[in-house]
């Protein structure tokens, strides 16, 4: 699941409603905040603070780029009080959660939030440069999905320029790692029409705060101590996969009976939390019933079903969209049997239980009707 674009657009996500807010219902007193899984601390200034919007930070880490040696903290700016950017984050998780991904993005763009800074650390002492560069070829089009849903060229270009027009100032290295400071430049700010939602002041307080941006930068000190996450390795084809559980109605399922008699079967490891993985699920049903005319089969594994009221709410998801090809609960060891990253991951097997193909990550429905083509070609 893919939310770096949303956040090179300065729009925040359902992380957020755990991230530190700073509003008018604030004190204005000397803050400082600390982003252990970035490696920086820095002190927020009086003026970011008893605002008429809402300033919200987050230490992401590397959870966006796992395995590419990135770690970030963003400041974010919202036009409205914390409560109801509360309200607005709730309303935005709900819809993402039952997989209506399309009202999510709407009410993702209806929060108006802009990216105030950014502290990023890239790791063997890569720079602005290389960060410049890193951000521009994520907006490349074979690269760029949000959600599943192909962003316009339109949108890529002006992506594109956003990020070329921003300031960047290296900070320091730190144990390998180069950390730059990203904000916008507030004379271009103030050179063209205000943002939408952004009227009755916000858009003024948005460039104050954005002119302010350099005493946090001058307030940076680097910690170190960061932990780079190891992305899962992927089973390889030819690993043969045994499993016992049970499906969602509580019925023993042991995987030789399942793959038996199938000449491929697809698993698919999906989350009730992931908006990709349930709106891809009618796709998967439609495929499921052509492939099943070609001894193949499509089967689910919900890898967050670790608990009753998880099992429930997959059940609810599955009916709500039409499921009809088989769903199971997780179980324990899924992880190092079935490595997985991002959700969706899919696996293929033959019908003794071994890995065939390459696992597809990501939601994409083309590639998997390619794949199993692929794989039930006859040997040559």
């Amino acid at each position: 699941m893919n939310k770096r674009l949303f956040l090179l657009s300065g729009l925040c996500l359902t992380l957020m409603l755990s991230a530190i807010s700073v509003s008018a219902a604030d004190p204005a007193q000397e803050e400082v905040y600390e982003a252990p899984r970035t490696g920086v601390v820095f002190t927020i200034p009086e003026e970011y603070q008893s605002l008429m919007g809402t300033v919200e930070y987050s230490d992401y880490g590397d959870d966006y780029l796992i395995g590419k040696g990135v770690v970030e903290v963003l400041a974010t700016y919202y036009p409205y009080d914390s409560e109801e950017l509360d309200r607005r984050l709730t309303e935005e998780a709900e819809a993402e959660q039952k997989g209506d991904i399309e009202t999510a993005l709407k009410l993702i763009d209806e929060l108006h939030g802009m990216s105030l800074f950014r502290i990023v650390g890239l790791d063997e002492e890569r720079g602005a440069d290389k960060l410049i560069e890193m951000y521009l070829s994520d907006l490349e089009p074979e690269d760029a999905e949000a959600g599943g849903i192909s962003l316009s060229e339109e949108y890529l270009e002006s992506e594109k320029e956003d990020i070329l027009s921003k300031r960047y100032s290296e900070i320091g290295t730190c144990e390998g790692i180069t950390y730059t400071f990203m904000t916008n430049d507030p004379e271009k700010l103030k050179n063209r029409e205000p943002f939408e939602g952004y009227e009755g002041g916000y858009y003024e307080e948005f460039i104050s705060l954005t002119e302010s941006a350099d005493k946090i930068n001058e307030s940076v000190k680097l910690t170190g101590g960061v932990e780079f996450t190891i992305p899962a390795e992927l089973t390889e084809a030819g690993t043969g996969i045994h499993f016992e559980t049970t499906d969602l109605d509580g019925n023993s399922i042991d995987s030789s009976d399942l793959f038996a008699g199938h000449s491929v079967t697809m698993i698919n490891l999906w989350a009730t939390w992931c908006g990709p993985c349930i709106s891809e699920l009618p796709d998967l049903e439609e495929l499921n019933q052509e492939i099943s005319k070609k001894n193949c089969q499509i089967i689910g594994i919900v890898t967050d079903t670790n608990k009753e009221a998880k099992i429930t709410k997959a059940k609810e998801i599955l009916a709500e969209k039409d499921v009809t090809y088989t769903n199971l609960a997780s179980f324990d060891g899924l992880s190092e049997l079935l490595p997985q990253d991002v959700w969706p991951t899919s696996y293929f097997v033959d019908e003794n239980g071994c890995l065939i193909g390459e696992p597809i990550v990501g939601k994409k429905p083309e590639q998997y009707q390619e794949m199993l083509e692929v794989l039930l070609q006859p040997a040559s």
